[in-house]
């Protein structure tokens, strides 16, 4: 795959461009400006699909780990959000609007 890469200011890898889709259909990812793994390049902060929609992610503090995901349609039209566990469980998922069963929240419980 060929990408473009683009840089903050501070030298961390801002953006990575891809000319054609991935596996899972994304066409930019974008990172914090941070150099958490070291080689500059930071934690994920979005994907974005070809099909107009993206991925936003957010972290516990200074982890790894993530502590939600916000799913957009297009780039700004909400469609749900998966909040997690700092184990990486899924914790919960709010939905914009209800599902056919008129839920719009799941909880979910792990042992």
């Amino acid at each position: 795959l060929y990408a473009t890469y683009n840089y903050y200011l501070s030298g961390n890898l801002e953006s990575k461009v891809l000319e054609v889709p991935d596996p899972d259909n994304i066409t930019v990812y974008r990172y914090y400006d941070e150099d958490y793994f070291g080689g500059n390049m930071g934690r994920l902060r979005m994907k974005y699909k070809s099909d107009g929609s993206k991925l936003s992610y957010y972290y516990f503090g200074d982890t790894e780990n993530i502590n939600k995901i916000i799913y957009y349609d297009n780039p700004w039209i909400w469609s749900h959000t998966d909040i997690f566990f700092m184990s990486g469980n899924l914790s919960k998922t709010i939905l914009q609007s209800p599902d056919t069963d008129g839920v719009r929240v799941y909880q979910y419980y792990w042992r």
